[in-house]
């Protein structure tokens, strides 16, 4: 696993274009009684009760549903999430396992989605009471020109904007980032993957998956120490 100081790793996020020279190398029923001559109620009752069973266990089941969290997107579980213990022969540097991951909704000539630096913190971080965090950027784009990805198949160009209600890092991490703009070259060979580069170096950024629908990449992971 490759390592980066933090101030190299915050320049992939710099204002204005997004900056690709750190990755060169680099979610009771109450019932009726009834009469002693008349089944009628006794049968009422029990169709009652047994709509009120249906309805408890079709409200269980939308309930159930409503509250599973959302698919999450296969390329999360490519992540190696440990490492970054050792830096210079020290444990203890604070820092994390560090990567990009992007999820895009395609939809015709335009994207969006979101775009995502995912810091593990290794076990320094945490003594110093920070823990695995995540900021969050919201996206939308346009199809574009490749540019020096010769290989590509399209191209996207994307801005980017903060979701701060979705970013836990804190706010030192991302300060005078929150919003950039970027545009990537992307490479479908039709397989179901898909690898993202930078449109202005031909520099890869990370690879995923692509449906007919959806696109996404992880970047390669790096140590970044703070």
């Amino acid at each position: 696993m490759k390592t980066i100081p933090l101030w190299l790793t915050l320049g992939l996020f710099a204002c204005g274009d997004k900056d690709d020279t750190t990755t060169d190398d680099s979610e009771a029923t109450d019932d009726s009684e009834a009469t002693d001559d008349s089944g009628t109620e006794g049968d009422a009752d029990a169709d009652s009760d047994a709509d009120s069973d249906t309805d408890a266990d079709s409200d269980a089941d939308t309930d159930s549903d409503s509250d599973a969290d959302p698919q999450q997107d296969p390329v999360w579980e490519t992540i190696d999430t440990e490492g970054c213990e050792e830096v210079s022969g020290s444990t203890d540097v604070p820092g994390a396992v560090s990567v990009y991951v992007g999820e895009f909704t395609k939809s015709g000539s335009t994207f969006t989605g979101k775009e995502t630096w995912a810091l593990y913190a290794n076990a320094a971080w945490k003594a110093s009471g920070e823990d695995d965090c995540k900021i969050v950027w919201n996206i939308t784009g346009v199809t574009s020109g490749v540019g020096a990805c010769s290989s590509c198949d399209y191209g996207m160009s994307i801005s980017a904007t903060l979701d701060v209600g979705a970013t836990s890092c804190p706010e030192g991490l991302y300060e005078g980032e929150e919003s950039y703009t970027v545009t990537y070259g992307v490479d479908e060979p039709g397989d179901g993957s898909a690898s993202f580069y930078y449109a202005s170096s031909g520099n890869k950024l990370g690879v995923g998956f692509a449906t007919t629908s959806t696109i996404s990449y992880a970047s390669e992971e790096r140590c970044a120490w703070f």
